[in-house]
């Protein structure tokens, strides 16, 4: 018999939580989980106009730049854009760095090219906008707040969420979420299980 060593496996995929955690905790509380967007896919002939175009960019964090040389940049000449694409994985595999060219028309995608290729693209996709990054237990992107602080109808629908029969003590379960007795359960069947 052999053991199995811990791995984690990092790879961002679009609207999904990303890294995948060994069963060790330790391993797994230094590791950083990115939780992201979906990615953008640019191709010619979809609906796209420049200021949605901007916005996306935005979003995921690309600055402006006289020459879009660096990952992470693009320069706006009108309806054309100039991009730096910064490598990443998402759900198809890995996805390159990249010098491109989206030329808007009529609020679609007129043409697409890769320009350090000289030739037109049937599709590349942008690195999705980070939308958190949680860390272990030193460093979470976390707000500790007191009871007090949170708005009653949070709570109370927390509570109805969480679970229904909270405030009755009837409804409790002896054995907890782990138990085969449950607040459905027939009050016989929770007197079989409690005598084991």
């Amino acid at each position: 018999m052999h053991s199995a060593s811990p791995s984690v496996s990092s790879a961002r995929t679009s609207g999904t939580w990303t890294d995948w955690c060994a069963p060790v905790s330790t391993v797994c509380a230094s590791i950083p989980r990115v939780a992201s967007a979906r990615a953008l896919e640019l191709r010619p002939g979809r609906a796209l106009d420049a200021d949605t175009l901007l916005l996306e960019l935005e979003a995921a964090r690309y600055g402006q730049s006289a020459d879009a040389i660096q990952p992470g940049s693009y320069v706006r000449d009108g309806n054309s854009f100039l991009i730096q694409t910064r490598a990443f994985v998402d759900g198809g595999g890995a996805q390159p760095s990249r010098r491109i060219r989206v030329t808007l028309a009529n609020r679609r995608i007129g043409k697409l090219e890769d320009v350090a290729a000289k030739r037109a693209l049937e599709s590349v996709k942008i690195d999705p906008a980070r939308i958190a990054t949680l860390y272990g237990k030193a460093r979470q992107e976390r707000r500790l707040v007191k009871l007090d602080e949170v708005p009653p109808l949070f709570l109370r629908t927390l509570l109805a969420v969480e679970d229904k029969g909270f405030r009755d003590p009837s409804r409790h379960r002896p054995l907890g979420h782990g138990g085969r007795c449950s607040s459905t359960s027939s009050p016989a069947s929770c007197r079989r299980v409690a005598r084991r």
